[in-house]
């Protein structure tokens, strides 16, 4: 069903895809490699060419940083509990000093911070540093794993990455891409932005 869906969450689904076309498909570090096997079955089986690639690949770093880095920052979050840590993206995404939001919560409300910011993750937003404003897309929406500091390679290394690739290989149609925040996303591919044919949330078994 997902794979025949043409509309999707901030975009298009993988519906729209037509039998001898090719697609790239970024998936995030903690994908469930299951999940991955099953689309990419479901989606040739319709005659269509998809390339799978994870956050990780596109920063040019292991699986293991990648690991590494995502668990300093986002230590004790459950992936059953995905839903709530929107709000933690928006916190640690869209406030140039995260730290001040976070301080704030935790002030007026220690058991919402607390669900918010489980683990390392509390102690890890709590110490960030100022970041300078470098457009949307949190790493929650990119399913990038960096620490977000506010240098644009750390930011932007995915979407780079992808325009690098679509360019390689004008023969694929887009990419799906991101959690949300599909506004930012299409920025970051400019100007490949037209390219930009949804987010990709199925990636585990709790949103497939």
């Amino acid at each position: 069903m997902l794979v025949r869906n043409q509309s999707g969450l901030q975009g298009k689904g993988m519906g729209i895809l037509q039998p001898g076309e090719k697609v790239l498909i970024v998936a995030a570090d903690e994908a469930d490699q299951m999940v991955i096997e099953a689309i990419k079955r479901a989606l040739e089986e319709r005659k269509i060419t998809p390339y799978f690639k994870y956050t990780y690949e596109m920063r040019g770093v292991t699986k293991e940083q990648a690991a590494a880095d995502r668990q300093r920052r986002l230590g004790g979050q459950d992936i059953k509990e995905a839903g709530i840590y929107q709000a933690t993206a928006w916190i640690t995404g869209q406030f140039p000093n995260p730290s001040q939001p976070a301080a704030w919560l935790k002030q007026k409300d220690p058991q919402t911070f607390a669900a918010l910011f489980p683990g390392r993750s509390a102690e890890t937003v709590l110490t960030r540093t100022g970041q300078k404003p470098k457009g949307e897309g949190a790493d929650t929406d990119t399913g990038q794993t960096s620490s977000g500091a506010g240098d644009y390679r750390a930011r932007f290394a995915v979407g780079d990455a992808i325009k690098d690739f679509l360019t390689k290989h004008p023969d694929v149609r887009g990419v799906f891409w991101g959690k949300g925040g599909s506004t930012g996303l299409r920025r970051q591919l400019y100007p490949l932005q037209d390219k930009f044919l949804g987010t990709f949330i199925q990636d585990n078994v709790y949103d497939l």
